[in-house]
């Protein structure tokens, strides 16, 4: 079976929409695709009744949320929740406002030296999903300011930069607390790109259920060391694509990265 795991749509940074990502991911022949947004779970609803074209492909509700622990910024992956978990909307709805006040900051902190963005499509009413950097990169990018997103976030977006601006500092210990009340499995996504390895014990005690062991940022060396720590800790190991539809997150095709038969089935059991 080919299971990717970690998949975005334009509900949050992906340049797909829910339906045109599992056609993709038909044609890439996947059989279990996760969908999993930042903060959000809006594009869940669009995905399930794209999902009804296509009997071959398993649908995963997820989302990727960003949280952190200790000082330390980290992605944990939500996989099987139940979008209709009581309080996971209202509590996800927080979150959005939160990314929406931001980009707000950011526009204007950009317009007190010159670069004028109009954001007013990324917040027009009716729009679902969340909002955050990427956006305002590729703004700056079709606005001639940057040559592309990758020079966008280092010009005038990472920390220092012009159009820096802090986010909430949402723990992580509520962020997989959240993801259990609402019935799904948490799975810090990218370690070896986000987070230190001297955290992971914090992590299992508040209830982390394994890590996203095969993503495309990964080296082999990374590979081995999170494999046997999911094998030392009886975790589980997940793989991604981590797809966006774009150039500039890895370059990741769709089914690049799977998650091992075995891990699956670990997570299909929980999920009973």
């Amino acid at each position: 079976m080919l299971v990717d795991l970690h998949s975005h749509t334009d509900a949050s940074d992906g340049l797909f929409a829910p339906a045109k990502l599992l056609a993709a991911a038909v044609a890439a022949k996947i059989d279990v695709l996760a969908v999993t947004d930042h903060d959000t779970i809006d594009g869940i609803a669009a995905a399930r009744e794209a999902a009804k074209q296509f009997p071959t492909l398993k649908l995963v509700p997820g989302i990727e949320i960003t949280c952190w622990v200790n000082q330390t910024e980290i992605h944990v992956l939500g996989l099987g929740l139940n979008p209709a978990a009581p309080g996971l909307v209202d509590w996800l709805s927080r979150l959005i406002q939160e990314r929406v006040d931001r980009l707000l900051r950011m526009r204007d902190q950009l317009a007190a030296i010159g670069i004028e963005l109009d954001v007013s499509a990324l917040l027009a009413p009716g729009r679902v999903g969340s909002v955050g950097r990427p956006h305002i990169a590729r703004l700056l990018v079709s606005g001639g300011h940057a040559k592309d997103n990758e020079d966008a976030f280092k010009r005038f977006l990472v920390a220092g930069r012009p159009g820096h601006v802090e986010r909430l500092k949402l723990s992580a210990a509520d962020a997989i607390r959240r993801i259990h009340e609402a019935g799904g499995v948490a799975i810090q996504a990218h370690p070896g790109q986000m987070g230190k390895d001297e955290d992971l014990p914090q992590l299992l005690k508040w209830g982390l259920d394994g890590l996203e062991v095969f993503h495309p940022d990964h080296t082999p060396q990374m590979r081995h060391r999170y494999a046997n720590f999911v094998s030392d800790h009886d975790l589980i190991a997940t793989g991604g694509s981590d797809f966006h539809g774009d150039d500039d997150h890895h370059g990741s095709k769709l089914g690049s990265r799977g998650t091992p038969d075995s891990d699956w089935k670990k997570i299909t059991d929980r999920l009973r």
